[in-house]
């Protein structure tokens, strides 16, 4: 399956980042040699540095050094290449922090990531993996489900994602599914968002079960992606009372109801699925943008994910759309139930324009 190459940039400077990863190794460093009383104490000496300058945090800890380690200048020399103007200037810096440190995590994971074939990049991905359970060592079993608390462990977490989104994209979704959920569980708070792109996969697969369950974990979420995946299974668990099965629904089906509709007839959906509809209204109510991507074939699938966004936005849909639109647009019965249910009160509250744009 093809898809998007993609070459990860920053958003600001790579001294920024240099900065910080020097200021964090140095608190962490710090605090591994400190014996604190307390959490209050804990708290106390890091609530001195709120607010400080980087490099003047980092110089008061440890001294202003002459020399810096091999692992600290290949941690240079991948934010360097992060930020360098051309891809051959960006492998030729990534593989030099690589010849200073040949564990480095994050430097397999970029050139894993711009690799010419699936099987390179699924190979450099796994390498890096390796690479960070070597660094971690008895980290990994000791941390529990809090790895995301070390920061030495979070290269070797962001690792796993990348090897779980290429999963994603290269079809293998049973696999992908795997990999997420033991991400979340070495990272149980889920820092990642993992949650978002596991949920989306466990839609798109019918694993309705498994996804009531992921959606009662992190019921606090109050967002499109989890509104509208709430509306999904609240559809599926009427179809399933109903004894309407869904699954051998194709979109050849999903067509001609739809040129029905068109004509003034009735879809065929039963009734006792509408009792799903008040769920639907309130993701409407909440993001009604959700929906309108879904109806508009315009939008871009690849188009780069928003740094940003409030709740109810058009930003917050484009990430709804990012992560679901594969599990309405391959769930047909569901998508009808979507159309009919939505479109009218999408006409009926003003959002007319929208929809013909």
């Amino acid at each position: 399956m093809s898809k998007r190459k993609r070459t990860p940039k920053p958003a600001v400077s790579a001294n920024f980042f240099q900065e910080k990863e020097a200021m964090i190794r140095a608190i962490t460093q710090v605090m591994k040699e400190k014996e604190f009383s307390g959490p209050e104490e804990t708290q106390a000496f890091l609530d001195q540095f709120v607010g400080g300058k980087m490099s003047d945090i980092t110089a008061s800890l440890i001294g202003k050094k002459n020399e810096l380690s091999a692992e600290e200048r290949a941690d240079n020399l991948f934010f360097e290449a992060m930020e360098a103007p051309a891809a051959i200037a960006c492998r030729r810096k990534l593989k030099e922090a690589l010849r200073l440190n040949p564990n480095h995590v994050r430097a397999m994971v970029a050139l894993a990531r711009m690799e010419k074939t699936a099987e390179a990049e699924e190979c450099g991905y796994r390498n890096a993996i390796a690479a960070g359970e070597r660094n971690l060592g008895d980290m990994l079993r000791q941390a529990g489900g809090h790895l995301w608390g070390f920061h030495e462990a979070r290269p070797y977490l962001e690792a796993r994602a990348a090897l779980a989104e290429f999963l994603t994209a290269e079809g293998r979704l049973e696999e992908s599914i795997e990999e997420h959920r033991a991400i979340l569980a070495l990272n149980e708070n889920d820092n990642q968002g993992i949650r978002d792109p596991l949920l989306s996969l466990l839609l798109r697969t019918h694993r309705f079960a498994d996804a009531r369950v992921l959606v009662k974990k992190f019921d606090t979420d109050y967002s499109a992606v989890w509104l509208y995946a709430k509306a999904m299974l609240e559809f599926q668990r009427c179809a399933e009372l109903a004894k309407w099965d869904t699954a051998h629904f194709d979109h050849s089906w999903l067509k001609r109801q739809v040129e029905a509709v068109a004509r003034g007839i009735k879809p065929e959906i039963p009734k006792a699925i509408r009792a799903a509809d008040k769920t639907l209204i309130k993701a409407l109510k909440f993001n009604p943008f959700g929906a309108i991507f879904l109806f508009k074939p315009s939008v871009d699938i690849h188009e780069d994910l928003p740094d940003f966004y409030s709740p109810g936005s058009v930003e917050e849909a484009r990430l709804f759309f990012h992560f679901h639109v594969s599990a309405w647009i391959e769930n047909p019965a569901a998508l009808l139930w979507l159309m009919v249910t939505a479109m009218p009160w999408l006409i009926k509250n003003g959002f007319s324009d929208e929809l013909k744009q």
